[in-house]
């Protein structure tokens, strides 16, 4: 059996339909202070509605697609490359350099 590490780079963040930026979930607490559900994301479905997901379950959604493109094409779909990270339309505050054992954003066995 081979076992894969894979980058879960913008897994959870990206809906895996549409790839496009999902939002968290804002809900009011008895007290009526609005509290972020980090579990749940929103997105802006077909019929302009927005819809609600499982940020776990999109994420292995996504997961597995980043997989199934690598066996294909032998490299991660562009928009869940760290290479698009510089294209990111909500730029945050950077992050100190964190060096990662196996840096790269391939898929590779352990």
């Amino acid at each position: 059996m081979t076992v894969y590490n894979l980058d879960e780079y913008k897994t959870s963040k990206l809906n895996y339909k549409t790839e496009e930026e999902c939002d968290n979930l804002y809900l009011p607490d008895k007290n009526n202070t609005i509290r972020k559900i980090h579990s749940v994301l929103t997105y802006k479905m077909e019929n302009a509605q927005i819809g609600c997901m499982n940020r776990d379950k999109n994420a292995v959604n996504n997961m597995i697609k980043i997989v199934k493109y690598y066996f294909e094409h032998k490299k991660r779909p562009e928009k869940y490359s760290r290479s698009d990270a510089t294209k990111d339309s909500n730029p945050k505050k950077p992050k100190k350099d964190i060096k990662k054992k196996g840096g790269s954003s391939s898929i590779k066995p352990v």
